[in-house]
């Protein structure tokens, strides 16, 4: 789904490249892992002459998956650079691991030039079918959003994966065409937020009529930061 620029308090111009790494920023994230390739080139270099987040290179896409894992572990969030076809599918068992343990990983992938994508090109690390929906439809399966990042939809489809992540605590997926991290667009100057709180007599309702105990004790618990001894509510007669 394409999600248009908004128009209200739009004050900068930046490269998509750099308002990606500015929202990489803003939510905390200090170091990236993933795998240098030619499709992630442009974004790369911006990113070393950034004022972070500090890219941490592995010696294969698997591993770099499994860095991330550890990362959103201790850290809470995680981002994986990787690129189009051959790279992030060797990162996707990563990827499906951290979707199965609700575990926020930004899966970033720097795809072909968006020109060849339009006339379905045959190009390197593709099968060589001309789809250019196949990549995408594999990083569905294991996340919780979607984007292919274009000039028009950028701003948008940056800040919706990145709530995605951080509110359902889980992998989302975003394709950077490699021609792209330089094109300057309109930015909103204020940072990244993410808001939500509790429905506190949803909560009450469902503690008045649950019984005698409660148990609040899943597979999500570690990731939402909840101890063991927190996930246990008792409640007398």
């Amino acid at each position: 789904m394409t999600r248009k620029t908004p128009t209200s308090s739009i004050t900068l111009e930046e490269s998509i490249g750099d308002v990606l790494l500015r929202r990489l920023r803003e939510v905390g994230l200090a170091h990236v892992f993933g795998v240098a390739s030619d499709f992630n080139l442009e974004l790369l270099e911006q990113m070393e002459s950034a004022d972070g987040p500090k890219w941490v290179g592995c010696c294969n896409e698997l591993n770099a998956s499994y860095a991330a894992d550890g990362y959103a572990r201790t850290h809470g969030l995680s981002a994986l650079i990787t690129t189009y076809g051959v790279g992030e599918l060797s990162a996707l068992c990563g990827i499906a691991g951290a979707f199965a343990e609700h575990l926020p990983i930004i899966a970033i992938t720097g795809a072909p030039r968006i020109s060849e994508i339009a006339r379905g090109g045959l190009v390197h690390h593709t099968v060589g079918d001309g789809n250019f929906q196949n990549m995408m439809e594999c990083g569905r399966q294991f996340s919780v959003a979607q984007a292919r990042i274009s000039p028009q939809n950028a701003v948008v489809e940056i800040d919706h994966c990145l709530r995605a992540c951080i509110l359902q605590k889980q992998p989302v997926y975003l394709q950077l065409p490699s021609d792209l991290a330089h094109i300057k667009i309109e930015t909103p100057q204020a940072p990244f937020l993410v808001t939500f709180s509790s429905d506190t007599e949803m909560l009450e309702d469902f503690v008045n009529t649950a019984g005698n105990r409660i148990r609040l004790y899943t597979l999500e618990t570690h990731s939402r930061d909840l101890k063991p001894d927190e996930g246990d509510r008792w409640l007398n007669d």
